[in-house]
């Protein structure tokens, strides 16, 4: 009897864990450039990642590689990334359009810049519900509030 219970927790909790690492809350994506001396227009990638596999082979890029690399790292791992390509222009604000139809799906969202002044590192947005993506002199960071553009 004990091992029948024992069983049927340890399936509960395997399925609690699964649910609870399946889900997550994002319901927008937004980017600026708070750079006001930027004047062209810079590309972001925004990645959602399916698996862990590939969520760490994703951290292998850095912002450069990722631009360098793009289309071949596509192909390579398929269906388990969304790739959505935002341009941005200085102090402009920018909402993600679309989100993929499976993002309650993803375990992470990965934002790499092609920005010189950049640091090289692409950086996770975390579990915020709302996701600002700033890139600003200093590096690409994230936020889950409107940024002040202007002192």
């Amino acid at each position: 009897m004990k091992s029948r219970a024992a069983t049927i927790l340890t399936v509960a909790i395997g399925i609690l864990l699964v649910t609870a690492c399946a889900k997550n809350h994002i319901k927008s994506i937004h980017a600026v450039v708070t750079d006001n001396e930027l004047n062209y227009a810079m590309k972001l990638d925004v990645v959602f990642v399916y698996d862990e596999k590939t969520l760490s082979l994703i951290h292998e890029f850095t912002n450069l590689t990722w631009f360098e690399q793009k289309v071949p790292a596509m192909l390579t791992f398929g269906e388990s990334i969304d790739v959505h390509s935002l341009e941005l222009v200085s102090l402009s604000p920018v909402r993600l359009t679309s989100l993929p139809d499976n993002v309650s799906d993803v375990i992470a969202v990965v934002a790499f810049a092609n920005y010189p002044n950049i640091s090289q590192e692409p950086v996770t947005t975390g579990t915020y519900d709302n996701v600002w993506l700033l890139v600003t002199p200093a590096g690409l960071e994230v936020s889950n509030n409107f940024p002040q553009l202007i002192d």
